[in-house]
């Protein structure tokens, strides 16, 4: 009985951390209606202006609706589309 708790609390600690990996730290508004997501290690994901995911070049500059240009890094579809099902879940 012991063992099996330790191994339940251990695939639950386990489960956390990685989704604390697919919470954005920051996010913004782009000029385009979509917004650009930024995670703990610095790279990127974006939606389109319905809320999908939208696939986008690493390197493309994107403008946010203050005007601040931010260089895109990485392409993390399967995070934004993560952000996308935990969105739609009732």
């Amino acid at each position: 009985m012991i063992k099996q708790t330790l191994i339940a609390a251990g695939f639950a600690l386990m489960s956390s951390a990685a989704f604390a990996g697919l919470q954005p730290v920051e996010h913004y508004a782009l000029q385009d209606g979509g917004t650009l997501y930024v995670f703990d290690d610095g790279k990127m994901g974006v939606e389109n202006e319905f809320g999908l995911v939208k696939s986008v070049e690493e390197g493309s500059t994107l403008t946010t609706t203050t005007g601040k240009e931010i260089t895109m890094v990485g392409n993390e579809i399967a995070r934004v589309r993560h952000i996308e099902l935990l969105r739609n879940v009732d």
